[in-house]
């Protein structure tokens, strides 16, 4: 790869420049987007379920809890997920014997 190339090494921002929002930072966003989205239609399905005792609200409810949950983890450890946390490899689990 010549010096001049756009493309750099795996620790560098992608796609940013001056006054610009990184990729990872974006979809930072979007998944906490998504977590309030999982969580409001969890809580108004399980509102719905409570006032109308309908299975397909809880299970509904239910699943978007998961997901809200889910997406809430994904969220904490983006940077493992991504392979950019200088703490794990510093610091690796250790093995169960």
């Amino acid at each position: 790869m010549e010096a001049g190339s756009p493309r750099r090494g795996r620790g560098t921002d992608l796609n940013r420049t001056e006054g610009s929002v990184s990729l990872i930072a974006f979809h930072r966003f979007l998944i906490a987007t998504g977590i309030v989205f999982c969580f409001g239609f969890a809580i108004w399905e399980l509102m719905t379920w409570w006032v109308g005792r309908t299975q397909d609200a809880l299970v509904l409810g239910v699943v978007f809890l998961v997901l809200g949950a889910g997406l809430a983890f994904y969220l904490t450890r983006l940077r493992r997920f991504l392979g950019t946390d200088d703490a794990a490899r510093e610091h690796p689990a250790p093995r169960p014997r």
